[in-house]
């Protein structure tokens, strides 16, 4: 099980029509606040923004999301709010050279396990990095994409072409047990209690569906057989930022 409290919803879809790999459209302006308010109403209590997310900023202040409720990125610390009026401030997709010079009380958003590894050297916190099933295992306090941009619940010839088998073994494993691709893919991202979980959605459905997913309790071995599938991809190839857009 995965308490509410650890859940965030992410709002890059409502503000970026191509968030989402294969995807052309983006939930309207009014079905994104439907969303964020639903999610407010079912205990979710945090949620993943940023400044590049079009207008999903205004959108969360429209429906009456504190901004203490946030976590806000930004792509250089000195475009990133003041720290202390979100819950969580973060640099995204930094250099090396800039995880070094990351200011105080500023997190980051990373991609690779290279950059997650040198910010944990360098005491950084929080650290936000995609986790899902298919991408190298580690240990984040925001660990986010566990659905892979929607990749792991899609037709598989639909995937970007390095990572078809393992999603087809993905929904296969899924498939042949009691549990839906969404519980597998939820819980097999959830590597830490103590640390937080964010996704996407495009409709109050498919937002119940994760809250669904999230009260079960999946099998360790199920977990791990789906973990396992990482090995079987090549470390960059689930990494959205180098897919070719179809």
């Amino acid at each position: 099980m995965i308490p509410r409290a650890r859940l965030v919803l992410g709002t890059a879809k409502f503000g970026m029509p191509w968030y989402g790999y294969g995807s052309t459209s983006r939930p309207t302006a009014h079905e994104s606040i439907a969303i964020l308010r639903h999610a407010w109403r079912q205990g979710i209590g945090l949620f993943d923004t940023a400044l590049g997310y079009g207008d999903a900023a205004a959108l969360l202040a429209h429906a009456g999301i504190p901004t203490f409720c946030q976590v806000m990125k930004a792509r250089a610390p000195l475009s990133v709010p003041k720290p202390g009026r979100w819950e969580a401030a973060l640099v995204h997709n930094p250099t090396l050279d800039e995880l070094i010079h990351t200011p105080a009380a500023y997190g980051v958003s990373v991609y690779t396990v290279t950059q997650v590894l040198e910010a944990q050297r360098l005491g950084i916190t929080p650290i936000q990095a995609p986790a899902s099933c298919l991408n190298p295992p580690v240990s984040v306090d925001f660990a986010r994409a566990p659905f892979l941009q929607g990749v792991l619940l899609r037709d598989p010839a639909a995937a970007p072409a390095g990572l078809q088998r393992a999603v087809r073994a993905f929904q296969k494993l899924a498939d042949d047990s009691d549990f839906s691709r969404v519980a597998l893919a939820l819980h097999g991202a959830h590597r830490r209690d103590d640390g937080y979980l964010v996704f996407g959605v495009s409709s109050v459905a498919q937002l119940d569906a994760v809250l669904e997913a999230s009260a079960q309790t999946v099998p360790a071995d199920l977990i791990g057989a789906a973990r396992d599938l990482a090995t079987t991809v090549d470390a960059t190839a689930a990494l959205p930022s180098l897919w070719s857009r179809p």
